[in-house]
């Protein structure tokens, strides 16, 4: 086994030890995590908000759509701001919100599912003709 020069090992230990040590920190202040990765999510919302904008004003598509466009664009915006300024009481409550949302609709899309009698994933056998 070919051993490797000093200093990558080093350097790989020593980034293991401060992500360890970071974690640690961050395990110790779940709310604080939290919130900063609701605003890092926000601020990505933001810039695709100014995107959308951007599209909407230069692309050249129809009338709809590109009110759309700069409609979903500008609610973005706003949302995003709203995010970045209250991450823990405004952020938090919307992610979560927007989780249930979708659990909801997963079940019941699968009780439908159910009711009818068809399967949700249907994969066809190579051995099944």
């Amino acid at each position: 086994m070919p051993s490797s020069p000093k200093g990558p090992r080093i350097s790989n230990i020593g980034i293991g030890l401060a992500v360890i040590a970071f974690s640690i920190v961050l395990m110790q202040f779940p709310i604080f995590t939290s919130a900063i990765l609701v605003v890092l999510a926000a601020i990505a919302l933001l810039i695709s908000g100014v995107s959308r904008i951007i599209q909407g004003f230069t692309n050249k598509i129809s009338g709809s759509s590109r009110a759309f466009r700069i409609g979903v664009g500008s609610l973005s915006i706003v949302v995003a701001i709203l995010v970045i300024a209250h991450p823990i009481s405004f952020g938090l409550v919307l992610l979560a919100s927007m989780i249930s949302i979708v659990i909801l609709i997963s079940g019941i899309e699968m009780m439908a599912l159910g009711i009818s009698g068809r399967e949700r994933f249907l994969i066809k056998s190579a051995t099944k003709q």
